[in-house]
């Protein structure tokens, strides 16, 4: 007999989102660091994406402390769930372009391609942990 995969607690969800959104939020400065001063458009939007992730990050520490050891997964955080799948996977397309154009030497900046391209696999694992 094949048995289903257990659904995740809401304790589960959230401690992947106090695991994987600093980080996010780290890679988003980053980033911002790596690029040359004069890429001001790329600096700006990594540094959104920090200030997204640091946001978000509070966010999942006050529904933390509002879950508790609730057994079934409060809409709020299905909801929140949610907006994280929308920003990170933006951050993904972000980071596509990003490796992309250090591939081509379209962009001025001392990151090597393959550190985006890092982030988005590790923004892909993420996105698979709360689905």
């Amino acid at each position: 007999i094949l048995s289903r995969p257990k659904p995740q607690r809401p304790q589960s969800w959230l401690e992947e989102h106090l695991l994987w959104l600093p980080d996010a939020w780290g890679h988003a400065a980053y980033i911002a660091a790596g690029l040359d001063s004069r890429e001001t458009s790329l600096i700006g939007t990594a540094m959104e994406y920090k200030q997204v992730f640091a946001q978000l990050y509070l966010k999942a520490e006050e529904i933390d402390t509002m879950i508790g050891k609730e057994p079934e997964p409060l809409p709020v955080l299905r909801e929140f769930n949610a907006q994280v799948i929308a920003e990170m996977q933006e951050w993904q397309g972000f980071l596509v372009y990003l490796r992309d154009q250090l591939t081509e030497c379209r962009i001025l900046s001392w990151l090597s391609p393959l550190v985006p391209d890092h982030m988005a696999r590790e923004a892909q694992y993420y996105l698979e942990k709360i689905r």
